[in-house]
């Protein structure tokens, strides 16, 4: 038998802060310790908490009515069935009719139409300009030579009015298919400023209702509800969507926010701080949260209105009330179809006559040049070229103002050649057989006449 040994109790206390831990060990264990919230960081975590309840609680409530407005209208939308019907087929007519309203409305009706006249008046300016310039250029050539033979009455070359002679007749013919076609442009710009404006004006987009006048849709058309209005309840929905993620984010940063002790300052730089260091965090968010709340009301008065308005009985003689309508607006589009058609045709013709136009301007500058340089010959050495060939132009015309082998007659128009391929434009064909010098204007009616067409 052994004797008992005894042992005096160690002081725990003693041990454990005698003890040294690892450092590698401490900071591991570091994240596990809470933060301590003391003096200037409480401080400015209480402003934290001020800030976001105080933002979260402007939007809780700002968003409550907008919040049941769409709870409302999304039960509604549960329990309504779409309509079903069996809808007749539309004519050939109908739908050709709508298709016309279509096609005026989308253009653009009547201010595209404002916009084409001044267009086509911009291009006929421009060419009666090119056709005064030639002009010019012939009538001084004419005086120079008036002058050279004042001062050498025995001059030996050909006047000017008998070897420009072809010139002048084109020039004369172009100013006469220019003038037809001003009076075109007069009536065409007077139809649509004027006489069609008022019917024109019902082609406006923002008034024409073309589901009302579709053929295709032989349902009426209900007042705005949570079915056939979705817009106002998919904008609720984003609207409480983007207030949670708001929410979510002030929340988060608001977890994330905790400024280092020692970075805090003491005394009067500690508010600028505070406020810079909450302006950085929270400004944004704040910023959208204001732009956020002047939106809920505005949303929740639409989805209430479409909630409250009772569906509208369907019009009054079904489809032919409908296709009444459509013909309407038909007759409206016709006459947008046909301005429309007159000034390409317009844009057209002052295209050509500049084309060609400015191909005889370079001719005439040529033949002016080459006159010109005659003249100055002459001059020097009296010399006498009656009867010669002047150097690239050749002989005069013959009489009568044909051109022969002398200077090259302007090239005439061949606007009645070949149709394109799948025959000429709908609204153009009545003026493609003849040249611009035997039309009566591309305003005018087919098979000639004095007067423009009456609409």
């Amino acid at each position: 038998i052994e004797a008992r040994v005894s042992v005096k109790p160690a002081d725990a206390k003693a041990a454990v802060a005698e003890f040294k831990a690892d450092e590698k060990v401490q900071a591991a264990f570091s994240i596990f310790v809470p933060r301590e919230i003391t003096g200037a960081t409480r401080e400015y975590a209480t402003l934290v908490e001020e800030l976001v309840d105080g933002e979260v609680s402007k939007l809780t409530r700002a968003s409550k009515p907008l919040e049941s407005a769409v709870q409302a209208a999304a039960g509604k939308e549960a329990q309504q069935q779409p309509p079903s019907s069996t809808p007749s087929k539309p004519s050939a007519a109908d739908q050709q009719a709508f298709q016309d309203v279509l096609r005026a409305v989308q253009t653009g009706g009547l201010p595209h139409l404002k916009n084409k006249v001044s267009e086509v008046g911009a291009m006929a300016k421009e060419t009666h300009t090119l056709l005064t310039s030639i002009h010019e250029a012939l009538a001084k050539e004419e005086a120079e030579d008036a002058r050279l033979r004042q001062m050498n009455p025995s001059v030996g070359r050909p006047v000017s009015r008998q070897v420009a002679a072809v010139y002048q007749q084109t020039v004369e013919r172009i100013r006469g298919e220019l003038g037809r076609a001003e009076q075109s442009d007069r009536f065409v710009s007077n139809t649509v400023s004027v006489d069609a404006a008022p019917m024109l004006e019902t082609l406006d987009s923002a008034a024409v209702d073309l589901r009302s006048v579709d053929p295709n849709i032989t349902d009426p058309v209900p007042a705005a509800s949570p079915q056939q209005n979705m817009a106002g309840l998919q904008e609720g929905r984003m609207l409480l969507k983007e207030r949670d993620a708001i929410v979510l984010d002030l929340q988060k940063t608001k977890s994330d926010d905790f400024p280092d002790a020692k970075e805090i300052p003491s005394g009067a730089a500690q508010k600028e701080y505070f406020d810079k260091r909450l302006n950085k965090n929270y400004g944004d968010l704040q910023l959208k949260s204001t732009a956020l709340l002047g939106k809920f009301a505005p949303a929740e008065r639409t989805l209430s209105g479409a909630l409250n308005a009772a569906p509208v009985a369907a019009p009054a003689g079904g489809r032919a009330a409908k296709t009444e309508r459509l013909q309407k607006l038909s007759e409206a589009s016709r006459k947008f179809i046909e301005l429309d058609g007159f000034l390409s045709q317009g844009m057209e013709f002052y295209s050509r006559e500049q084309d060609v136009l400015k191909t005889l301007q370079k001719d005439v500058d040529g033949f002016v040049q080459a006159r010109t340089m005659e003249a100055a010959q002459l001059g020097i050495a009296g010399m006498d070229v009656q009867g010669q060939q002047y150097g690239g132009y050749g002989a005069p015309p013959p009489p009568g103002g044909q051109p022969g082998g002398g200077y090259p007659a302007y090239p005439p128009y061949n606007p009645g050649g070949a149709p394109p391929q799948g025959g000429p434009p709908p609204y153009n064909s009545q003026y493609g057989g003849q040249p611009p010098s035997q039309q009566p204007g591309y305003g005018y009616p087919p098979g000639g006449g004095n007067q423009p067409p009456r609409y």
